[in-house]
């Protein structure tokens, strides 16, 4: 999984675009491109950065439409009423849980995100530091997908890099992950 945003603040930045692949047995099932709409313009650095213009985003849904798409299409692939979401880098969980708030978004389902970026650095590297993506391309010798800051592409690579580490084995047994869960009496 993967975003693009329209800044690195999770406070003042919106998601403009969602990248994500299924997998299962660490083999990717299918994977999913979005665009969202953001409430404003923009900026010619997030365009300059990403390639995402104000042309490609015309027509493209909100936020919220956009994060009921991404449920539907992951629905049948989660187990136990769990979604688990694993990205490259704290930031993206950020924009992520900021935007559902945003938006109005009570969580509806137990929600677990996980950081391969901070697993990658503290299991492989043995450091906190937060490797870039073609680091950990690098490192793991892993022949790099697309262009970097496109959602799915960074997700195609995060996945690889996933795959080569042992998948779902490696998350949980150097796990760091966030849990929110539904509020009771709350629709």
């Amino acid at each position: 999984f993967d975003l693009e945003t329209t800044g690195l603040s999770a406070r003042y930045d919106h998601i403009i675009e969602f990248g994500g692949q299924i997998m299962k047995n660490r083999a990717c099932i299918k994977s999913l491109q979005l665009f969202v709409r953001p409430p404003h313009e923009l900026s010619a650095f997030t365009t300059e950065l990403t390639g995402i213009t104000e042309k490609k985003l015309e027509g493209c849904p909100d936020f919220g439409t956009v994060w009921q798409d991404f449920c539907k299409f992951s629905e049948e692939d989660f187990s136990e009423g769990k979604r688990e979401i694993i990205f490259w880098g704290n930031c993206d969980r950020a924009v992520l849980l900021s935007n559902l708030l945003y938006h109005g978004f009570e969580q509806e389902e137990n929600l677990q995100l996980y950081d391969l970026q901070a697993l990658f650095d503290r299991a492989v590297l043995k450091s906190s530091q937060q490797s870039a993506l073609s680091t950990a391309l690098t490192a793991l010798k892993l022949t790099p997908y697309g262009q970097y800051h496109s959602a799915l592409s960074d997700a195609v690579n995060a996945a690889s890099i996933l795959k080569a580490l042992g998948g779902e084995d490696f998350v949980q047994k150097n796990l760091h992950k966030v849990v929110l869960r539904k509020r009771s009496g709350k629709t």
